[in-house]
Formats: structure tokens, sequence, C-alpha cells
């Protein structure tokens, strides 16, 4: 879960969604905000549990113009223990080295 501060990101419904889940992976400032079942991932970090590892990467919101007066935002890469990979983007555009990260793995 990244940017969860906007309603159009993360309405009510998806916070009670949250509250209930066994355990919700998001940005280390957003556990704060979600309580003892929430997993915080440290930029260019990543967590691993029950056989899923998520590393969380920087974004960049659509406007750079606006990027200080905004929140952070950040997407996620996700791994399945001998499964399948792939990349939950926030509402943002990519820095250009995480395609080169997504490709290696």
């Amino acid at each position: 879960m990244s940017y969860d501060q906007h309603a159009d990101n993360l309405d009510a419904s998806g916070h009670g969604v949250l509250r209930d889940a066994r355990a919700t992976v998001t940005e280390l400032e957003a556990a704060s905000r979600f309580g003892a079942n929430s997993i915080g991932v440290e930029l260019c970090s990543s967590s691993s549990a029950q056989g899923l590892a998520t590393t969380a990467s920087a974004m960049r919101h659509r406007s750079n113009a606006t990027e200080r007066l905004t929140d952070p935002v950040s997407g996620f890469l996700i791994k399945l223990a001998g499964g399948p990979s792939f990349y939950a983007p926030a509402e943002s555009h990519e820095l250009p080295w995480l395609d080169e990260k997504r490709r290696e793995l």
C-alpha cells in the first residue's frame, strides 16, 4: 500500500479492509498510520514473510513541480516464492534506474 493519505488511493472502505487484514505491507512512514498489523518497508529494502518478498522502490509524482508540496510515494516489487513477480506502482512515474532492477529479477 502506497500513498494512503489520499482518498482517491485508499478510501474509508479500504482503511477498514486494512484494519481487518492479518498484515499490510506498506511504506515505513505509513506503517505508523496502519497500526500493529502493518509491516513498514524502508525504500530500497525488502521484507519477507510466508513466501512473499516485498521491495519498496522510490517513485516520482506526476509533476516534479508539485513534488516538494506532496507526501512521499513509492511502488512495490512483489515476489512470490516459486512463483511470479509483479510490480505495483503508485500513481507516479518511475525512476530511471528502476527498469534495470526489474529486469534483473
